[in-house]
């Protein structure tokens, strides 16, 4: 489960493409059950997820959880949400504040960036795509469409599908 939590956690482009892919709008993405995820096709061996590589995606979300969990403990004011703020203003490349230098040393946000980005890489080749390539044009995410409605028709049940809810 913590590979399938990892892939859907990764490379944040991902799901905003394949909602446009799928033709759903553009709104924010709750991580519940429905039709969204429910048909967001995981990495599978027809897309190149080799064994190792599973075990790779499930050991950086391990270190992920674990970094995170280090860091707060140690730093009793460190939220989850102010480590991915600063996360976000360093992606973004703009200047930190002083409030963020703190949550950036604290939380040592680097070495989560380091994590995140070895994750993305990672679940993009499970997915037989280039780092990039999502965020270029979302053709990969209808490339991703297509392998959802190929494992639907092959009555494969999605690795997400809880046991007794119905697929509406």
């Amino acid at each position: 489960m913590l590979f399938n939590l990892a892939c859907c956690q990764a490379n944040p482009t991902l799901p905003g493409h394949w909602q446009l892919a799928v033709g759903l709008a553009l709104v924010t993405i709750r991580f519940t059950s429905n039709p969204l995820l429910r048909n967001l096709p995981l990495p599978d061996d027809d897309t190149g997820l080799t064994p190792e590589l599973r075990e790779r995606i499930g050991a950086l979300a391990e270190q992920i959880d674990a970094h995170r969990k280090r860091q707060q403990a140690a730093h009793t004011g460190l939220t989850l949400t102010g480590m991915y703020n600063v996360l976000e203003a360093l992606r973004e490349g703009r200047a930190l504040t002083a409030k963020e230098k703190a949550i950036h040393e604290q939380g040592l946000v680097a070495v989560l960036k380091e994590l995140h980005d070895e994750l993305d890489a990672a679940v993009l080749q499970a997915y037989g795509l280039e780092s990039g390539q999502m965020q270029r044009r979302p053709a990969g995410a209808l490339g991703l469409a297509e392998r959802a409605a190929r494992r639907r028709r092959k009555n494969r049940p999605h690795p997400l599908a809880a046991p007794g809810i119905p697929e509406s």
